[in-house]
């Protein structure tokens, strides 16, 4: 082989790994970059409001988010918290969801990072793969009973899509849909 050649294949050889690595990153990043904001229930009897905002917790986990969830369902008032943290794990991610019980934590809260055992114990999470616009993933029965009200013995097949969250019963097919608010003109 001649040297040009032998550059050539080098060159190529570094445009596929590097091809490869931002092929590998970019999922999380787009998961992520949807996450942010505030979203409404859409459909009927869903009155949650669910706003998702950064959390910088440590240089480890980039991609930490803290969630509150709030309004009603039904007849039943809602006031959730807890912290989201995307990772990346193989061909899926993991979307890991570990509650805060005390309804004082906000995302402003010092101690917004800090968890009891208890709170760590019930922590679940959910593997998502890229589907269609988004990913999606289902939870297994029970993994997310404690962390969440109202899950107990039940697998929700979970959606993310630009500008769209939707939880879906996998046994029954209720669905929870949330659309993202738009954000004011400036």
């Amino acid at each position: 082989m001649t040297r040009p050649l032998i550059r050539a294949a080098f060159f190529t050889a570094g445009l596929a790994i590097v091809a490869g690595a931002a092929w590998a990153i970019a999922p999380i990043d787009n998961l992520a970059k949807y996450f942010s904001g505030v979203y409404n229930g859409v459909t009927p009897g869903n009155h949650l409001r669910i706003e998702i905002t950064p959390q910088s917790v440590d240089i480890s986990h980039p991609y930490d988010y803290f969630v509150s969830v709030t309004g009603s369902f039904e007849k039943t008032n809602i006031r959730e918290q807890a912290l989201l943290r995307i990772e990346p794990q193989g061909a899926s991610i993991h979307l890991g969801y570990i509650p805060h019980f005390n309804p004082a934590i906000s995302s402003l809260t010092p101690g917004a990072a800090r968890f009891s055992s208890d709170e760590l114990n019930a922590a679940c999470g959910v593997y998502l793969k890229i589907e269609g616009d988004g990913f999606a993933g289902e939870t297994r029965p029970s993994d997310c009973a404690r962390a969440i009200r109202g899950t107990a013995g039940r697998s929700w097949r979970v959606e993310i899509e630009p500008n769209r969250i939707a939880l879906r019963d996998a046994k029954t097919g209720e669905t929870l849909r949330f659309e993202k608010q738009e954000r004011p003109p400036k």
